[in-house]
This record gives structure tokens, sequence and C-alpha cells, in this order.
């Protein structure tokens, strides 16, 4: 599995700086989404032996992902022309996932120009395309109170 992060923050949240290590180091915290489905150790585990790669967006041009399933997370911050770039970067036998919630974006620019919004009206219909829409909060009964707030 290959998890490409877009490294945008969280609107009003200030940046923490710059972070100690490698690449995956860096983004590890990022990924702790992972961590809460599989567990820390499995996660951990995981990305130890090479089962789960964590890949900066920055990085991903002249990639070709073959054999993988590759989730893009947070993809409400991407624009189109990122969307294209990061869909040509799948290879042979790989699965591309786009997660987002189009209510959750970070910075106006993704507003104006979204590339998921460009992606679901350009792809719709095409046999190798699918889309799946929640229509509330899976996370838990707590978690969808935030549906109630204006």
């Amino acid at each position: 599995m290959v998890i490409i992060r877009n490294g945008i923050k969280v609107q009003g949240v200030p940046d923490l700086g710059i972070l100690p290590g490698d690449v995956t180091d860096k983004l590890k915290s990022s990924c702790m989404f992972m961590a809460d489905i599989m567990g820390d150790l499995f996660f951990d585990n995981f990305l130890q032996n090479n089962r789960i790669q964590i890949s900066y967006l920055g990085d991903m041009r002249s990639r070709s992902i073959s054999n993988s399933i590759i989730l893009c997370n947070e993809s409400q911050n991407l624009n189109t022309e990122l969307i294209k770039m990061v869909i040509t970067r799948v290879g042979e036998n790989s699965q591309l996932i786009l997660d987002f919630d189009l209510s959750q974006i970070d910075h106006k620019n993704f507003e104006k120009d979204n590339g998921m919004l460009s992606m679901l009206e350009g792809l719709q219909g095409n046999e190798l395309f699918g889309a799946v829409e929640l229509d509330r909060i899976e996370r838990s009964a707590v978690a969808r109170l935030a549906e109630l707030i204006k």
C-alpha cells in the first residue's frame, strides 16, 4: 500500500516547523489515521517491512506505482492539475483510492479549482471509475454531532 500525503496544513492551525528524520518520519504523524484503523503495532510493523509506504505528493513526479493499493488521503485539498498527476502515477495492477470531504477544504484556492469535482465530472460513467458517497459521518455517534453545528 502506498499512502500519498499532500502536506496541506489544516486551516487555522499553526505550523509545527521542521520535523527531524527522513520522509517517512516526517509524514508518519499525518498517517496516524491508518494506525487508528490497524492498531499501532500493525501499522509500525507494516512500515518497517515496507508493506506500507508513505509518499509525499511533491515527490510523485516520474513515479509509476504498480501492484499496489494507492490511498490519497484528504484529497479535497488537490486542484485539477494535482489530481491528474496523482492519477497518472497509477501503474499496472494498482488501484487508486481517493478519500475526501468537500466540507473540509483548507484553502480557498481548492474551492475555485477542486480536483475532486473535476474528476467526478470528467470520469463519471467510465468503466474504470467508481465513486461512493457517504451521507453521514461514520466515525462515531459523538463525531456525528459536528453535523449539527452550523
